[in-house]
């Protein structure tokens, strides 16, 4: 392959990636961008297409034997070097669009995350249930229901493995999570090598552990 074919092909593929760099700034952050930020990027890469077509020309050229591929003295030294100068510009300038994507990306990432945490906390502030909902699901887990035993003759009562057991101890009451919410509380009778009785306390209306259920310290509402 010629110089000229590998500086064409070299220069497709750079032309394809700053395209793909301007469609999706367009479709994600084209919004905020300043239109002089815009104006900037398309002169680039309409720089870029100009120099593609010019190489394109040429090759179709050559390819229909307009030009000879073997002859040297068409292309000088010099000619060579400056195409090949103006690729080494045109990959640092594909680069430089990649690095300021990258950036312009992980920006409005944290512009979202901040957004979103913000809106957030604004709906807690007037929905009380939301932000007890939100609560119960980020509290830390403490241990998880093994058997929900029902005997009438000792009566009932559950075991349970201890996932934080430094934060448990005998009294200690544990609310049942499911989901967002607290399907009711259980309170520890017995703590034994890990592991742990307890019995469910009276709520409102009838509530039984089921094995797998999640055990946390409810939090203050």
């Amino acid at each position: 392959m010629d110089t000229i074919k590998m500086l064409l092909a070299a220069t497709t593929a750079l032309l394809l990636g700053a395209l793909a760099w301007n469609w999706q700034q367009q479709n994600t952050a084209a919004k905020d961008a300043p239109k002089a930020e815009l104006a900037r990027v398309k002169l680039q890469l309409a720089e870029i297409a100009r120099e593609e077509q010019n190489l394109a020309a040429e090759k179709r050229l050559r390819d229909i034997g307009m030009i000879d591929s073997s002859d040297t003295s068409k292309a000088s030294p010099s000619e060579v070097e400056e195409k090949e100068a103006q690729l080494r510009a045109i990959e640092e300038q594909n680069k430089r669009l990649q690095e300021e994507l990258s950036l312009k990306e992980k920006e409005k990432e944290l512009a979202e995350k901040e957004g979103g945490l913000i809106a957030q906390r604004d709906l807690e502030k007037s929905d009380k249930e939301l932000r007890r909902a939100r609560q119960i699901s980020e509290a830390l887990l403490m241990a998880k229901v093994t058997e929900y035993v029902e005997d009438p003759a000792t009566g009932s009562f559950v075991t349970i493995q201890l996932l934080m057991p430094d934060n448990v101890s005998v009294d200690t009451i544990l609310s049942v999570r499911r989901k967002s919410g607290i399907a009711g509380n259980i309170k520890i009778r017995e703590i034994v090598a890990g592991d742990a009785i307890a019995d469910v306390l009276p709520g409102i209306g009838p509530f039984a552990p089921e094995a797998g259920d999640e055990l946390i310290l409810a939090p203050a509402f």
